[in-house]
């Protein structure tokens, strides 16, 4: 099945999706903390920044990496790099604070 198909092809398919998902962490930084925690836990302005500069480090260097690995100029693989950073602090960094449940006598009953 996958006779024609390069070892080197091969070698790039998992950074290539450790990549992508550590980009999609840099750009869309509290929807992956809401995805993570499943809306759960609170999160400080400060722990996402930390989160977002990390996948920032992670993704983006990852895909100036894997750029240069394809075989693209540095000129290029800085450009890519670039793009994510450009993306990533786009976006409005707020706190995550979950919903709370309400509180009636219907809760304490079906405890």
């Amino acid at each position: 099945m996958f006779v024609n198909f390069p070892a080197r092809q091969f070698a790039i398919i998992g950074p290539l999706i450790v990549v992508a998902v550590w980009v999609w962490v840099a750009v869309r930084t509290k929807q992956a903390a809401n995805l993570i925690s499943s809306g759960t836990i609170p999160f400080s302005k400060r722990a996402l920044w930390l989160l977002k500069i990390l996948a920032l480090v992670v993704g983006g260097g990852g895909a100036m990496g894997l750029a240069q690995e394809l075989g693209a100029p540095l000129p290029l693989a800085i450009v890519v790099g670039g793009v994510i950073v450009f993306f990533a602090v786009r976006e409005k960094v707020e706190e995550i604070v979950p919903h709370k449940p309400a509180q009636d006598s219907s809760t304490y009953v079906a405890a």
